[in-house]
């Protein structure tokens, strides 16, 4: 199968890299994908040939066709699902998920408008419709390129401000108290979207679309073939893509991870800002890696610029090597991966973001139509343990009286759990179990059944509420005074047991 020629060499544009321009031809003089039949005298203009067709073809069909629509799909899915869990009320109130959020928008955006542009034309699909072909022409090609753009952007202003969280924190906490959650997001996301669309312009008036009586088909416009347009367009690609989109952002990236990195090192940081920084190294690693081969190639073109005057000076046309164009296709590939994988970075690395995503899953694997009473399973370190057998001594209600004056004791489940195991309690009927057999299934049917657990715990904690209450009233009457370990008590918020 064999692409067309003008909306191949659309394709190729939206990643601004290495093309086919001017007119090229065959050996044998016969036009292939759309081009005027001519030979180059100029070894350097390149020649591209049967073989050149055949390489390029098969692989475009591979990785800007196949794979590249599996991937957006997945992509799609993946980050339509990231922002779901991102902007829960919990996670929604720290700009950095904010702005993970916009990153999901400009990555869904490329997506959306990318598998047309590469895909469609290499399956033929649509060809001829006019709505698609407007579409195409008004929308899709030109927003190609203002996606990749701001999504590029809008990691580099996450960078940004995990680096003044870490690096500046005097200037963050300035921002964090002056301004909103919300408007601090707008300072990042609004200036991205903005530089994205004017340094893609250009790309608005690139195609055309001819409207004829049975079908309306896509070309260059005019504009776009004028030599000496196509001369200062070839040249204008020092500046961007290749410095706006490769070597700036990729500079500043190292160098603001990096320091984000010596500083979560030299400093106490919080286990949230460390793992914040983490998240963020891992999507701008997996970032470089993506975008090197697009930044590359860039660096190619532009080193072969002079030869590309050259030729369309003298030939009318420049055909580049064909390995760059096999690296061309791969690159799309690669860039399409990259704004499909940073759902494995957030289910890998962020905290809340993998809690919520195992709540969702289990929420959705075992519905209830009953509310379950939530129980928090962290043991924390300031729990009261007083044994069942333990005697209720006037020394220890007074001490549990005191103790839940002051709010010291903190009830957990596990250690409820474990009252309840060694105090025989049996969630089913409130009563002591017998010893011997019927206990230790007890024990396992509790540690084997998160239902047979929480009912036992609620039990427990009941039943040490009761005794609460009863120690708080004896130790009312009897004057309540303060052992002499008072001090011991207040020191390590908990009863000691014998």
């Amino acid at each position: 199968m064999t692409p067309s020629g003008a909306d191949l060499v659309e394709a190729r544009n939206n990643m601004d890299e290495m093309e086919p321009i001017g007119n090229t031809t065959l050996e044998d003089g016969n036009s292939s994908m759309g081009f005027t039949p001519k030979n180059f005298s100029d070894l350097r203009c390149g020649r591209m040939d049967h073989h050149y067709i055949q390489v390029w073809s098969e692989m475009q069909w591979w990785c800007e066709g196949i794979l590249f629509t599996a991937f957006g799909i997945v992509g799609l899915i993946a980050n339509l699902f990231s922002i779901g869990i991102l902007a829960t009320q919990e996670m929604r109130k720290h700009s950095f998920n904010q702005l993970l959020i916009a990153l999901a928008v400009f990555d869904i955006l490329f997506i959306i408008v990318s598998v047309p542009v590469y895909s469609f034309t290499l399956f033929e699909l649509f060809v001829g419709n006019q709505v698609f072909s407007l579409l195409y022409v008004h929308f899709l090609y030109p927003m190609s390129p203002v996606a990749l753009c701001a999504s590029i952007y809008m990691t580099l202003a996450i960078t940004v401000e995990r680096y003044l969280a870490v690096c500046k924190p005097l200037l963050y906490r300035n921002l964090s108290h002056t301004m909103t959650s919300f408007k601090r997001a707008a300072m990042y996301v609004m200036p991205v979207a903005l530089v994205s669309v004017c340094l893609n312009i250009p790309k608005f008036m690139e195609t055309q679309a001819n409207v004829g009586d049975n079908s309306t088909e896509i070309e260059m416009a005019d504009m776009r073939l004028n030599p000496t347009y196509m001369l200062y367009y070839t040249i204008s690609q020092i500046f961007h893509p290749m410095f706006t989109t490769g070597i700036l952002p990729m500079a500043l990236l190292i160098y603001m991870n990096t320091s984000i990195f010596l500083g979560i090192r030299r400093t106490t940081r919080s286990a949230s800002d460390r793992n914040l920084a983490f998240v963020l190294i891992g999507i701008v690693i997996m970032h470089l890696l993506c975008h090197c081969l697009r930044v590359f190639l860039a660096g190619v073109a532009v080193h072969l610029i002079k030869d590309t005057v050259h030729c369309m000076r003298e030939e009318g046309g420049y055909v580049p090597p064909l390995w760059s164009m096999v690296a061309e296709s791969v690159s799309s590939l690669m860039i399409m991966i990259n704004f499909s994988g940073n759902f494995l970075i957030y289910c890998s690395v962020l905290k809340p973001f993998k809690e919520a995503l195992s709540k969702l899953v289990l929420h959705c694997q075992k519905p209830s139509a009953v509310d379950e009473p939530v129980v928090n399973l962290t043991m924390m370190n300031t729990c009261a343990t007083i044994p069942h057998s333990a005697p209720k001594s006037a020394n220890a209600k007074s001490i549990m009286g005191r103790l839940r004056q002051k709010h010291v004791v903190t009830l957990c489940v596990t250690e409820a759990e474990t009252m309840a195991v060694n105090s025989n309690v049996a969630p089913d009927s409130g009563t002591s179990a017998t010893n011997g057999p019927g206990l230790e299934a007890r024990r396992r049917r509790l540690m084997a059944c998160p239902q047979e657990r929480t009912r036992a715990a609620l039990i427990a904690q009941n039943s040490v509420r009761q005794s609460f209450e009863e120690d708080d009233v004896e130790a009312t009457n009897e004057g309540n005074t303060l052992p002499e370990n008072e001090d011991l008590i207040e020191k390590n918020g908990h009863v000691p047991t014998n």
